[in-house]
């Protein structure tokens, strides 16, 4: 097929002998243009938005942890866009205000969490102590985040349906 394409090319090129190519144009181009793909951009790296491969029976806890944290990630990512996809720009500004809330109201538990670590190393001084206090609470913790997780989630599914309803009794 390239050969026959070939031959037509030259017999149009043989009606028109004052068509010259530039000699410093000449080495630019390949004869075969199409034969080897071009080279991949990398503009934007796209690693981040990827799910991690599946951990294995033996993996450590904080791979588990990795994981999960960049599952709930994706998650939220996919319901931000979506609500950008369907709701426009407002929605999506308002899910991130909501978000910023929340996040500062962690934030400032986290704070009041440290000072009171603090606290009670002064009082007991005994880094075991704390160690072996923070340990027990650690479960409870865990607990409070899912808590908090599946919170989230269940005001945007509430958020998404009132606009959904809006949308649909004002058609």
């Amino acid at each position: 097929m390239t050969s026959s394409a070939q031959t037509l090319i030259e017999a149009e090129l043989a009606k028109h002998p004052s068509i010259t190519i530039h000699p410093s144009l000449a080495n630019r181009f390949s004869s075969q243009p199409f034969s080897t793909a071009p080279s991949k951009l990398s503009s934007i790296e796209t690693s981040r938005y990827e799910d991690m491969p599946s951990p294995s029976p033996d993996a450590t806890a904080e791979g588990l942890q990795k994981a999960r944290i960049v599952k709930e990630y994706l998650a939220s990512r996919e319901i931000n866009l979506s609500l950008l996809e369907v709701y426009g720009r407002n929605a999506w500004l308002v899910e991130n205000y909501i978000l910023e809330g929340i996040l500062k109201g962690l934030e400032g538990e986290v704070e009041e969490m440290e000072r009171e670590g603090g606290e009670y190393v002064r009082k007991n001084g005994d880094s075991d102590a704390r160690y072996n206090r923070f340990a027990q609470e650690e479960e409870e913790l865990r607990l409070l985040e899912d808590g908090w997780k599946k919170g989230v989630r269940g005001l945007l599914d509430v958020l998404v349906e009132v606009e959904r309803m809006k949308s649909g009794r004002n058609k």
